[in-house]
Formats: structure tokens, sequence, C-alpha cells
């Protein structure tokens, strides 16, 4: 029998080899991240989480061997509000280890206006609750992170949350990311950063940081990056600074590494372990 420390472990070497595979799907284009799930997953693809709803609102669920009740880890991908799919983060380091996981496409922007995107991701909390699933785990990774971030602040029915790269204001991120100057070109001669944050505080998370207090206390990890030039370092310690000022409870993991490479070795198999040993202890 393999020890907790094994699986781990385990759940660790999995998560590096599909945060690689993300990267190299980044270069070259998605495809479906669970071809390869473990011998008696029960898979059910494209499934509505809203009853007549768009056709983005719908989520993959995936339960290991057994189809019993266990602990579920659902993923937010990526993509600016603009882009990323379901399929970008493969199941199976997670089934795995016996957890069951969700994956789920909801509004862009392109769609429907903000908080449309995080009424979708509290819709499908809501809809894996009535299928029975009883704790939930919350990961999201980049921009995905925040739209995590603000639905683990609106819902309570989210257990435990892991959140890979963090920030207060997204207009902050916009107007000093080096990735984002071409979102920020046609707004600068318009608009002020103080004014894009103003206008952009519903999808800040910073500004929502004091609904936790009004919730029940729950386990959360930030992992930051110390030399991210796409969600600045300053900004990462604002809003960590701020959540810690309030007296919650926050862990957090700084790694030695910049945005992208976040998803190169070693700095990946740090990120999956910082991801596995969070999410075994606490859900």
């Amino acid at each position: 029998m393999v020890n907790k420390a094994g699986r781990v472990l385990c759940l660790t070497l999995a998560l590096t080899l599909s945060l690689s595979a993300q990267g190299r799907r980044g270069q070259r284009g998605a495809r479906r991240g669970s071809d390869a799930l473990p011998g008696g997953t029960v898979a059910h693809r494209d499934l509505a989480y809203v009853s007549n709803g768009h056709t983005l609102q719908k989520l993959d669920l995936y339960l290991p061997k057994g189809n019993k009740k266990v602990p579920l880890i659902i993923f937010i991908h990526g993509g600016a509000f603009t882009r990323g799919d379901k399929k970008d983060q493969d199941a199976a380091p997670f089934l795995s280890e016996g957890y069951a996981f969700a994956s789920l496409n909801y509004r862009l922007s392109q769609d429907a206006i903000f908080p449309a995107q995080i009424e979708d991701c509290k819709a499908a909390v809501r809809w894996l609750r009535e299928q029975g699933i009883e704790r939930i785990g919350i990961l999201g990774t980049s921009i995905g992170s925040c739209t995590a971030f603000l639905a683990f602040t609106h819902d309570p029915a989210i257990d435990v949350g892991v959140f890979n790269h963090v920030s207060g204001y997204f207009a902050d991120v916009v107007f000093k990311g080096i990735s984002t100057h071409h979102v920020r070109e046609p707004i600068e001669p318009h608009l002020t950063l103080e004014e894009l944050r103003e206008y952009w505080t519903p999808i800040s998370p910073l500004p929502f940081i004091p609904k936790l207090l009004k919730m029940k206390p729950r386990p959360m990890r930030f992992i930051a990056a110390r030399y991210d030039l796409t969600f600045p370092v300053d900004l990462s310690k604002q809003v960590i600074e701020e959540v810690k000022s309030r007296g919650i409870d926050l862990d957090v993991v700084w790694l030695p590494c910049g945005h992208y490479t976040l998803a190169e070795l070693p700095w990946k198999a740090i990120d999956a372990w910082k991801i596995a040993t969070f999410f075994r202890k606490h859900l």
C-alpha cells in the first residue's frame, strides 16, 4: 500500500506532466486533456450546468473508479476572459489519487459582460452540489486564478481554494504587465489607471476580500512568482498583505521564477507539489 507521502508524490509527478502538457498545448493549440484516463473512470463530457443556457455553460465531469462520493476539484481556465477551454487541464492526475474532477467552460467577455463569469462558476458549483458532491476545492491559474478567487469570495459552498498567480486589481495588470500592452494601448489615451481601476473593480479580487470575513474560515493558498512580469510582484504583495491585514488565514508560496517559466522545470514540479499537498491536507 502506498502511504500518504507516496500518494502526494505520485499526484505531484502527474501534475507536473499535466502542467507541462498545458504549456505545449498553448504553443500548438488545444487538445482534449484527458485522453488517457485511469481504468474505471466514468467521464461525463459537455454537461450543461445551466438549463437552456449558453453553449459555453458546460462542464466535463470525471468520477474515479467506483463512482463513490469523493471530494471534487474544479478547474477554472485562464485566457484573459477572451479565450481558454475546459480541455486545458488534464483530469488524470486528480483521478489517480481518488478525487473527482470537473473542468468548466464559462461565458467569455465577448459573450456576456462581467460578472457573468463568476455567476457561471457559482452556477457550476451549485449544480455539482445538486449531483451529490459534498466537498469541493477550486483551482485556477493566471486570470483563471482571479476568477476562481472571486468565486471563492462569493460562494461559501467552495471548501478549499488554490490560486496560481495572484493580483489585486486587473487594471494594474493591464497597465503594468509586459504581456498586456496590446490591451493597454487602445485604452491608455482615454483612461488613466485610476479611472480604469475604478471601472474594473467588479473583476478585481482585492475589493472583495472583506466578504471572506462574513464566511466561515476556509483553507486557501496563494502561489506567486517572485519574478512575475505579467502579474507584477508588487501587485501580488498588495493582495497578500490585504488578506493578512484583515486577520484572514492565508497560506502563501513564493516561487523564484516568472509567470510563464512557472510552466518549465523545475518550477512546474514545485508548483505541482504545492498544489497537491494543499489539497491532500485540506480537501
